[in-house]
């Protein structure tokens, strides 16, 4: 199969994400790994020496978001079959034995559970109220699956009429939740709702770590887990949080994650 992984990202902070994404994916997967981005200028020739295929689009000028360039991403892909991450996770396994899962059971997947780094099941709906409100599906855009496929197409097309009208969408689907920012989180539930796709499916395929202060049930109020709690990656390419062993995708949330330590460490692995 024609198996790929993909990350959106714009501007010089998120570049330099992505490329520790991209470390972390290589570090346990065999796969080729792919970039969309809208402007060249921060990428180094080491960054574009270690991405397959960096794909150049117009920049998302109308919202920080970029909803209309990565509601794109299933066009964009140059995959069969595409596994896409959000630029600040990083990930902890190994997902070969995924691939044909994915294929088989799904052309769309993705997550709609999230877990803190303690490895407990989020439940807590700060981050989720508008989901909860209107009966939106839980997902997660974090990660997810993908395969060229007319049912996909189908999908996406709609996903991006969405995003591209978010406002009349979020009047019709939000009632009395009055939002005055597109979440891609929410635009993909709505299209789900309307298709009934992905909220049907039963099966977990990706642990994913959420580290959104909110969702993490700590009795003291933070501004940031950075200074909450201590974290490390060992010579194994493991990383601990509060001694909790991660796996997964971790979405680590924090700009000041990415730094050039971690970025260090992961490329001498």
């Amino acid at each position: 199969m024609d198996n790929g992984f993909l990350i959106y990202a714009s501007g010089p902070d998120y570049i330099k994400q992505a490329y520790l994404c991209g470390l972390s994916i290589e570090r346990f997967n065999n796969f080729p790994i792919s970039l969309v981005t809208t402007d060249d200028t921060y990428i180094t020739e080491k960054i574009k020496n270690f991405f397959d295929k960096i794909i150049i689009v117009p920049p998302d000028l109308n919202y920080r978001y970029h909803i209309s360039n990565r509601s794109s991403l299933y066009f964009l892909s140059p995959y069969e079959n595409t596994i896409v991450f959000d630029s600040d996770t990083i990930i902890l396994e190994n997902f070969d034995k995924k691939w044909q899962e994915l294929y088989d059971q799904n052309f769309i997947y993705y997550p709609t559970d999230a877990f803190t780094y303690r490895n407990v099941k989020v439940t807590n709906d700060f981050y989720r109220k508008a989901f909860v409100d209107n009966n939106l599906p839980n997902i997660y855009t974090g990660c997810y699956f993908f395969k060229k496929c007319n049912e996909s197409d189908k999908f996406y097309s709609l996903l991006k009429i969405v995003a591209d009208n978010w406002p009349e969408f979020y009047k019709i689907y939000l009632g009395k939740d009055k939002l005055n920012l597109p979440s891609m989180d929410i635009l993909t539930a709505i299209t789900d709702k309307m298709l009934k796709v992905n909220s049907i499916k039963q099966k977990s395929f990706f642990k994913f770590i959420h580290m959104k202060n909110k969702i993490q049930d700590w009795k003291i109020n933070a501004n940031s887990w950075l200074d909450t709690i201590p974290y490390y990656i060992n010579d194994d390419s493991e990383l601990f949080v509060g001694n909790y062993k991660q796996s997964g995708v971790f979405h680590y949330v924090i700009n000041d994650f990415c730094n050039d330590c971690i970025i260090d460490t992961f490329e001498k692995l």
